[in-house]
């Protein structure tokens, strides 16, 4: 008889694996009964306790340092911008507010980040499964997995 518990528990020692594909294999095996409840459950913990978040993206301070630049960048941009928009006004003598609005409460859905890009950081607020999220992730950790997927790293903060 196949021991499909013990062959999770290996491959999860092992590591380097896509937590997300993980959970959804270890429900799929419990659903068909290859694997009990009680089995799925101290996988899914062993799985979530030992996935690598922080280096399932690769480099960070490279991805740090290539977005720094970015910004600084950007910004430099905008502050041209704005300069020449300043001057347009004090010469066409129009006055025009381009302050940027205080946000909205509105919280977007969860996605699945493809990279540091645009994964989730500490205070990132998201919607999933009809409530809201809160990332709580260690300082230089992301949240890439959803909530279900790796609940250690958000906070349930009610009904969306």
């Amino acid at each position: 008889m196949v021991n499909y518990y013990q062959g999770f528990v290996d491959f999860i020692d092992r590591g380097n694996y896509d937590l997300n594909a993980l959970v959804e294999r270890i429900k799929n095996f419990e659903i068909r009964g290859d694997i009990d409840s009680d089995q799925s459950n101290e996988l899914l913990n062993l799985a979530r306790e030992k996935a690598k978040e922080q280096d399932k993206y690769g480099d960070f301070q490279t991805q740090i340092d290539s977005m720094a630049t970015a910004i600084a960048s950007i910004n430099l941009r905008l502050d041209l911008i704005e300069q020449k928009f300043d001057m347009l006004c004090q010469e066409t003598g129009i006055d025009i507010d381009i302050s940027v609005p205080a946000s909205s409460d509105v919280i977007a859905e969860f996605v699945q980040p493809t990279g540091a890009h645009d994964a989730y950081y500490t205070g990132d607020k998201v919607t999933f499964n009809g409530r809201k999220w809160v990332c709580t992730a260690p300082e230089g950790y992301a949240c890439t997995y959803s909530p279900s997927a790796y609940p250690a790293y958000w906070e349930d903060l009610g009904a969306a």
